[in-house]
């Protein structure tokens, strides 16, 4: 179910188990970690990883992880997650490093991820979440086509949705199952 997926400048691979380094890095880093939690301590971040690897292994999965990969400039980038925690819909996530945020990575790998979602695993919805004040998050989800939810007390009170309906219509295509 986990398989590469490409835009004209990122190459979106499954995370594995060589990927150790960037995701402990990226889950220990406190500015990376900002509008998300709290930075993890190492070890943490290292059983996060292991348990990350599991639920991808699982069928069917309960989470799929990739690594995006600049090709131009030939460097790992940050990671994409989506979380399959309802029937037919899922909560994607991007995790940036901020040397890295403000290029549109989050934009092309959230992008090649709906296609997916909605093409390939058929799901019905896509929704996030993030902490208020999140400018960049904000920016991303309204230019995405995301719909605004009633926010919700706790850490990450901004929801947002997508439909495979309002998903082609920004892509403009007018049926949503091609």
């Amino acid at each position: 179910m986990n398989q590469a997926l490409a835009t004209a400048r990122l190459q979106l691979r499954p995370l594995a188990s060589g990927d150790e380094a960037l995701y402990v890095r990226l889950y220990t880093d406190p500015v990376s970690m900002a509008h998300i939690t709290m930075a993890q301590t190492p070890d943490a971040a290292t059983r996060g990883f292991r348990a990350a690897l599991a639920a991808q292994a699982q069928v069917p999965p309960q989470r799929l992880f990739w690594v995006l990969y600049d090709h131009v400039l030939q460097e790992q980038v940050g990671l994409l997650g989506l979380d399959l925690d309802e029937p037919g819909g899922g909560e994607v996530g991007a995790l940036i490093p901020p040397e890295h945020q403000g290029r549109g990575y989050a934009t092309d790998a959230i992008t090649a991820l709906a296609d997916h979602a909605f093409g390939t695993l058929g799901l019905r919805r896509l929704h996030t979440r993030h902490a208020a004040g999140h400018g960049l998050a904000h920016g991303l989800m309204q230019g995405l086509g995301f719909q605004p939810g009633d926010p919700v007390p706790g850490p990450h009170p901004q929801r947002w949705s997508l439909t495979p309906e309002t998903w082609a219509r920004r892509q403009g295509n007018c049926d949503p199952l091609t």
